[in-house]
């Protein structure tokens, strides 16, 4: 049976592999099952079979990009929900990879047309960046800005309809530009991760 209700957003953690490490009363609520149930169980005991394959192909994209996902939603009654799961990468101070922050969120209307900026702004990400210390923000491979805090619009002194019509690499020196287009094609490409002095 599909639930059409739609979800407050929650959150929840889980490791390397997709298993989940973290659970809440909030979660509890939505999906029904308790802390006990889910933990160290693969994220796919959430999810509709349709959904698991695409699921575990997203947490290896996600790996290098935070992602969003629309799955169905398999609570403990045994209802689905159609939903959104944002995937958001998370790196231990060695830079290490250990798994992800989960954002579960209603799904996106399928009758109304929007842009990756607009589903963001409807994801708790985008005011939980805001609380981050010095400027934070994530592009996708064109360039462009898909999530930044507060402060990255205070240091370039452009607004939020700047920022999203601007190219990163057009804020560096023109003798930076092809060194830096060149660094952020390789975090694309290869590892995730880049030094540039």
């Amino acid at each position: 049976m599909v639930n059409n209700k739609k979800l407050t957003h929650v959150a929840f953690l889980i490791g390397p592999k997709g298993k989940i490490t973290s659970w809440n009363a909030a979660c509890e609520s939505i999906f029904g099952y308790p802390e006990e149930a889910v933990l160290s169980h693969p994220i796919t005991i959430l999810l509709a079979d349709e959904t698991k394959k695409q699921c575990l192909e997203y947490l290896q994209i996600a790996r290098k990009n935070a992602d969003i996902l629309e799955a169905q939603l398999l609570k403990a009654d045994g209802e689905y929900t159609p939903a959104t799961l944002t995937l958001v990468p998370q790196f231990r101070q060695s830079g290490r990879f250990s798994g992800f922050s989960v954002i579960v969120g209603p799904a996106i209307e399928p009758s109304s047309a929007v842009s990756e900026y607009e589903v963001v702004e409807r994801m708790p990400l985008k005011s939980m960046v805001n609380f981050l210390a010095g400027t934070f923000y994530v592009i996708n491979t064109a360039g462009h800005f898909i999530v930044w805090n507060k402060r990255v619009e205070a240091a370039t002194k452009m607004n939020s309809a700047e920022i999203r019509a601007v190219n990163v690499i057009n804020l560096f020196a023109k003798e930076e530009q092809a060194l830096v287009a060149e660094k952020v094609r390789e975090v694309f490409e290869h590892d995730g991760e880049v030094l540039v002095e």
